[in-house]
């Protein structure tokens, strides 16, 4: 395992400037920000030319681009999971977009599998069908292209403010549906452990098609040892994060400072033979007073993947 962080800038130079301040040598790049895709329109694909010759920059700088992270991995409009057959544009680009990372020798998309849970329930088979649909068509090039896919459900935390509105409610997780107010992106369809297995186990099972182990998932009762234990072989990405609560009444924290157990969460995932990248992650969001939680978070992180497989963290 080597700890390495997601980067939003597209030039190699600064990049590999920021991983040499950091002590990493790999990284992830924020598929929005590479030259190909259309940030106005969101949508696009990302030129193959310049992931190569970036990921080429990279790897001459001792540094391995290990993912490509895209948000929002089938779009904004949340009419393409509904009607995939009234967007063949759309699709088109997440095949061309699979085409051109795995071109440039990257191994794993990070995809962040964004849909709206709607009010009725009667409405989540009709989802369901359309993630499915866009799912085996996107799996199938992962499979031709030899592409690991490292899905993440959506879990974000409320804000301060939220987290006060949803205590006056007297909001529980039984509410989580009904919860829609501003200051919280959600609610969403694919939101916890039970939701990222029906995906690749269910929906569109394949070798390819895999789970970005993040303990994110926690805030909405998964049991992330367990959740670890049963991806095994299936975990493309891990994301060490911490967390304070649960939904609603959960907040971002240092890592080592909220109720997860990551040292041991690494150690499950290192004695399972997972040797990818581990990215520690919403360390913005802790409001901790240090010119650099970035670099904090990292340090930590290697201090423990390093107990974990114990090898020499890298200074």
């Amino acid at each position: 395992m080597r700890v390495g962080v997601i980067l939003n800038s597209a030039e190699p130079a600064e990049g590999i400037a920021r991983c040499r301040a950091l002590g990493v040598d790999c990284v992830g790049l924020m598929r929005d920000a590479l030259p190909g895709f259309d940030r106005a329109r969101y949508a696009g694909v990302p030129d193959g030319k310049f992931l190569r010759s970036a990921v080429q920059q990279y790897a001459e700088a001792g540094i391995q681009v290990a993912a490509v992270a895209k948000p929002y991995c089938m779009g904004k409009d949340p009419d393409i999971v509904l009607n995939p057959a009234r967007h063949r544009r759309e699709i088109d680009e997440m095949l061309a977009t699979i085409m051109a990372v795995a071109d440039a020798g990257v191994p794993t998309m990070l995809q962040y599998v964004h849909v709206a849970l709607p009010e009725d329930p009667g409405k989540d088979a009709a989802l369901w069908s359309g993630v499915r649909q866009i799912f085996r068509e996107c799996v199938r090039q992962a499979e031709s292209s030899r592409l690991r896919l490292a899905n993440h459900g959506r879990w974000p935390t409320p804000d301060r403010a939220a987290r006060k509105q949803a205590q006056d409610a007297g909001t529980r997780p039984a509410d989580y549906r009904r919860f829609r107010i501003p200051g919280w992106e959600g609610p969403f369809l694919i939101r916890d452990g039970e939701h990222i297995a029906r995906l690749i186990e269910r929906e569109a099972p394949s070798p390819y098609n895999g789970v970005c182990m993040c303990t994110g998932m926690y805030m909405n009762g998964t049991d992330v040892f367990a959740a670890a234990a049963r991806f095994k072989g299936k975990v493309f990405f891990a994301q060490p994060r911490d967390l304070r609560g649960r939904w609603p009444q959960v907040e971002e924290v240092m890592p080592g400072e909220g109720e997860i157990d990551l040292p041991r969460f690494l150690r499950l995932l290192a004695k399972d033979g997972y040797t990818g990248m581990v990215h520690p992650e919403h360390f913005e969001d802790t409001r901790r007073n240090s010119p650099d939680p970035e670099a904090d978070a990292v340090q930590t992180v290697k201090r423990w993947v390093a107990e974990a497989t114990h090898a020499t963290p890298r200074r």
